[in-house]
């Protein structure tokens, strides 16, 4: 009943084969073979083409033994569970994974990981924040709470980023709400800081609007104007490039206050009339309260 990725748990062979062919067109996760059934499971697994977790909470080197096995039965998708006794295990495990199979090439535990996150949903928490810093391919939980989610997510969003990078986002057009012909249009960078502000303060003013985003190489209005990666020219060929005169009936566009030195040279260039907005977005929500005067 549902298109989202799924896991199927038991350890019953008879159990999983039943599940796993009713649903074997959306390959579901198979969890899991065991010392004790693994030779049914890795049938059921290759029967339905569908991948496989080997669990072994008793150690890595049976871990790795009892992948052997499953692989040795055809099964070549398959996701390591090593059981997750404690904190320190669990970094211990994963790391040591990790390290095996990249430093070392250890093929038996050369596989994606699987980590359970149990017990009270602030242990859980802290067990799939370790998780995902430190290698876990598939953290799950036995109940979902999305305030404890939303910083998971933003977690691993930002993981794998250059530090030395800003973080950005795509440039392009933005609808905030759901703009019409008569909207306003604005215009700001693609550091995600000022976009995720910028587009958090037109929601504010619950004013649906269009925003246009400049590729800075993700710096912020100002540290972009002045490093000359945010000007006239930029703005007027994004104006060109996103086509947002098919979407408005009008040719206004709002710039951030702080560089409404480039105003007159941006109006020239492009042919819209320039707006200069507040100099801190927080200041939008009245601004636009007045449009389109």
């Amino acid at each position: 009943m549902t298109n989202l990725p799924m896991v199927l748990v038991s350890e019953n062979p008879d159990v999983m084969s039943q599940a796993a062919k009713a649903i074997a067109d959306k390959k579901p996760l198979l969890h899991a073979a065991t010392p004790e059934n693994w030779e049914q499971m890795a049938g059921i697994a290759k029967e339905t083409g569908c991948p496989l977790v080997v669990s072994e909470p008793t150690s890595l080197d049976n871990l790795a033994e009892l992948t052997e096995k499953v692989k040795g039965a055809g099964v070549e998708d398959i996701v390591l569970d090593f059981g997750t006794k404690s904190l320190g295990d669990m970094l211990r495990n994963l790391t040591i994974i990790r390290r095996l199979s990249i430093k070392k090439k250890f093929r038996p535990l050369g596989y994606p990981t699987f980590v359970f996150a149990k017990g009270d949903l602030n242990e859980a928490g802290i067990a799939a924040a370790l998780g995902t810093l430190k290698y876990s391919s598939i953290v799950a939980f036995d109940e979902v709470d999305i305030p404890h989610m939303y910083p998971l997510f933003a977690l691993r969003q930002n993981i794998y980023t250059d530090p030395q990078k800003p973080i950005q986002v795509k440039p392009g057009i933005y609808e905030i709400g759901s703009p019409t012909p008569e909207s306003p249009v604005m215009i700001t960078t693609n550091f995600s800081l000022t976009y995720f502000t910028v587009s958090g303060d037109i929601e504010t003013s619950k004013v649906p609007s269009y925003l246009l985003v400049a590729d800075s190489e993700g710096l912020s209005v100002m540290t972009a104007f002045a490093a000359d990666k945010f000007n006239a020219e930029i703005a007027a060929d994004l104006v060109t490039e996103t086509k947002i005169e098919e979407k408005v009936s009008h040719k206004k566009i709002i710039i951030p206050g702080q560089v409404s030195r480039m105003s007159g040279k941006f109006q020239e260039k492009s042919g819209w009339e320039v707006m200069v907005g507040p100099r801190d977005s927080s200041g939008l929500p009245k601004f636009l309260k007045d449009w389109p005067s």
